[in-house]
């Protein structure tokens, strides 16, 4: 049986798995097996998987588009390795990272999974932005973990080897769940394990591209993202200690979501969706009893655009006037 199990679940990413299946096959680390799960793609993917002839790769096609999580979920269940690594196929891995990671688990037993620092790369692979969180190498208490993952997921899943154990003994991905399931599955391992973390950027993941489905839902209706963010929160507080210091944490990771709903209808304001813009703030009531005094510009922004989106649009270019024409009210 191989140490380790790259899996890689594709739709329609010919033009970048040649570039994944590269990364892997440039491991300083061997004892690795390569699971590509096509989940029934339109594009040159079969080509392109087909024209590798490594022995250690394993290429599945679906005879139907089973969703996301789902395929997630098949490539744990054809994986055979000790450890697995869920590998998008628009993302990349560095030449240490099933070596660095190996060597991490194997030295903490205790450790559930591991991460690393990483880069994002735009759709040329020209890298962007690097995300490193520590200057040095890290092992956590589960609960030392969460206390930061709960404010939001930095987490890349290509930065990510997780022990076979946790997912026997937890299950695989939500599959209620469509945009945060990796922050999930991470929160539901750190209630279990210790967590460890690399300090060397040993990934790349893909910048959200505009175009995507995933970006195009999240900038229109991000209430559905809210919505599962919320609810993420609610399922890991419950399982965790109601103390002072973790009602504290809830609220700050509460006001997290809702800062970034926010910016969401600021975008849909600024490009002048009014009726999504009165919806997206509607949602955010029901949701939030503070939001109308936390958030009360956009608040007064999307009432102001039910006499006009004009109207709407002149009271925000003057905010500032305006805002300090109520303080003194």
């Amino acid at each position: 049986m191989p140490k380790v199990s790259v899996c890689v679940p594709s739709y329609n990413y010919g033009h970048y798995i040649d570039g994944c299946i590269r990364s892997v096959l440039g491991q300083t680390y061997k004892d690795w097996e390569l699971v590509v799960v096509d989940n029934h793609s339109s594009d040159a993917t079969s080509r392109v998987v087909r024209s590798f002839h490594d022995p250690r790769i394993r290429y599945y096609e679906n005879d139907e588009n089973i969703g996301l999580v789902a395929n997630w979920n098949r490539c744990i269940t054809l994986s055979r390795g000790e450890y697995v690594a869920i590998l998008p196929a628009d993302d990349r891995h560095l030449p240490g990272m099933l070596e660095r990671s190996v060597e991490m688990l194997d030295s903490h037993p205790r450790v559930g999974f591991c991460h690393t620092s990483y880069h994002w790369i735009d759709e040329s692979g020209r890298i962007i932005d690097t995300k490193k969180w520590w200057d040095s190498d890290q092992v956590f208490s589960g609960l030392s973990e969460l206390r930061k993952l709960v404010l939001g997921c930095y987490i890349s899943p290509a930065s990510v080897v997780v022990r076979r154990e946790c997912y026997r003994e937890l299950g695989g991905f939500d599959e209620s769940y469509r945009f945060e399931i990796d922050w999930l599955m991470w929160s539901r391992i750190a209630l279990a394990y210790d967590v460890a973390y690399l300090a060397e950027p040993l990934a790349c993941q893909r910048h959200l591209h505009k175009g995507s489905v995933t970006a195009k839902t999240v900038f229109s209706q991000p209430h559905l993202r809210t919505s599962e963010d919320l609810r993420l929160l609610g399922e890991i507080f419950s399982r965790l200690p109601s103390t002072l210091e973790w009602r504290k944490i809830r609220r700050k990771a509460h006001r997290n979501v809702m800062d970034r709903h926010f910016r969401y209808v600021d975008r849909l304001f600024r490009q002048g969706e009014m009726n999504s813009v009165r919806a997206e703030i509607a949602y955010a009531l029901r949701a939030d009893h503070m939001a109308a005094l936390r958030y009360r510009k956009m608040v007064v922004l999307g009432a102001a655009s039910m006499v006009g989106s004009r109207f709407a649009r002149i009271l925000g270019s003057v905010e500032s006037d305006f805002w300090r024409m109520i303080g003194r009210a």
